[in-house]
């Protein structure tokens, strides 16, 4: 069976605006675990009210049904890609994909991003590099000990 170009074209758009959240899986996984935090919300809670506010979608297979291991991973940064599950979780605790302003996560990143092309550039610096960013973790930590 084929599919008519309008339909096809429909669908690849659908998918490419899924996956153009512009928070990286860190800051959703942080934005999500503050959303738990704020509603006072197990995993198994808000898989509960999720399911409960989604019932008819759900029974229609329009959404998929939410489990709180998914939930578990999400929160706790150990999932891969922004699937239709994680957007629909997202949505359900108010947590903007689309969210533009920069974060501290994402000042990090490009920080990051740049220190990886001066060591790949000049291989001789990694020692150093990685003595400096192992003070500088250590400052951190004595600062959230406080």
């Amino acid at each position: 069976m084929y599919l008519k170009i309008d339909t096809l074209m429909e669908n690849v758009s659908i998918l490419c605006d899924m996956n153009t959240s512009h928070l990286t899986n860190l800051e959703i996984s942080s934005a999500v675990k503050q959303a738990l935090k704020d509603r006072s919300w197990s995993v198994r809670a808000c898989s509960d009210a999720f399911n409960a506010t989604y019932s008819d979608e759900i029974k229609r297979n329009e959404i998929e049904l939410m489990d709180k291991d998914l939930i578990q991973r999400v929160r706790n940064n150990k999932f891969q890609v922004v699937t239709n599950r994680v957007s629909n979780l997202c949505d359900f605790l108010e947590i903007d994909l689309k969210k533009t302003t920069p974060s501290i996560y994402s000042a990090f990143i490009k920080e990051f991003d740049a220190i990886e092309r001066v060591v790949q550039r000049n291989p001789k610096l990694e020692q150093k590099i990685r003595a400096l960013l192992s003070n500088v973790a250590d400052v951190l930590a004595l600062n959230g000990a406080k």
